[in-house]
């Protein structure tokens, strides 16, 4: 799953891959139609199909769509969405909730005025209907959601970084949702510097690994 940009026209466009237990290409596809067309992670719902998260928008200045696919095994289209809701939104990743729904999650733009954002979750089923979406409850900052799981009490926690509208700062974030999208808490952490969680895996019962990059000086 990725992207790949024609060096003339400079369009870009998603790219499905598939791959033997070689390691040996064995087909490749495109999608998209607008001329920025990014695809970033995806999960095995039913019937072996997949649910791929993404971006795409009309140009280098437009907004970003969040962007889901569904496709078949063979990687033929069943269904996209393009997310309109909210403002300028950023589809990450796609999560399991047990084996009937699919979390996808990301951030948007909540605030207009102030380039303020805030973590963006939404809801499918195994067919790939969309049966809900949110947003966090973040005020005054940028907050983007990178990686997450569920946890073995049954909550979704995402991580990723925030900062505040006037710094260029990044601190560690990680959310607590319900497994309907109702936020229930946050926490920061990080150092002097910048600090950009990207994954979280739950090693143990209510022990968790967070990875990503952090700024020294």
């Amino acid at each position: 799953i990725g992207q790949s940009q024609d060096r003339v026209s400079r369009k870009m466009i998603g790219m499905l891959t598939k791959i033997d237990r070689d390691g040996n290409a064995i087909g490749q596809k495109s999608y998209g139609d607008l001329q920025y067309n990014r695809l970033f992670y995806g999960a095995e719902i039913a019937n072996n199909s997949l649910l791929i998260a993404g971006i795409a928008r009309k140009d280098s200045t437009a907004e970003n769509l969040g962007w889901v696919l569904q496709m078949d095994s063979n990687g033929n289209t069943i269904k996209t969405t393009q997310l309109t809701k909210y403002k300028n939104s950023t589809t990450h990743g796609v999560l399991p909730i047990g084996t009937k729904k699919y979390l996808v999650y990301g951030y948007a733009q909540t605030d207009t005025a102030q380039n303020q954002r805030a973590i963006y979750l939404s809801m499918y089923n195994k067919t790939g209907k969309k049966l809900w979406e949110n947003v966090s409850r973040g005020k005054n900052s940028v907050e983007h959601g990178i990686g997450a799981t569920l946890s073995t009490s049954g909550s979704i926690l995402v991580t990723g970084y925030s900062r505040p509208l006037n710094s260029n700062n990044w601190d560690g974030i990680l959310y607590g949702f319900s497994k309907n999208g109702k936020m229930k808490w946050k926490n920061t952490f990080g150092g002097k510097f910048t600090d950009q969680p990207y994954s979280i895996l739950e090693i143990s019962p209510y022990r968790f690994l967070i990875t990503g990059l952090t700024r020294c000086v």
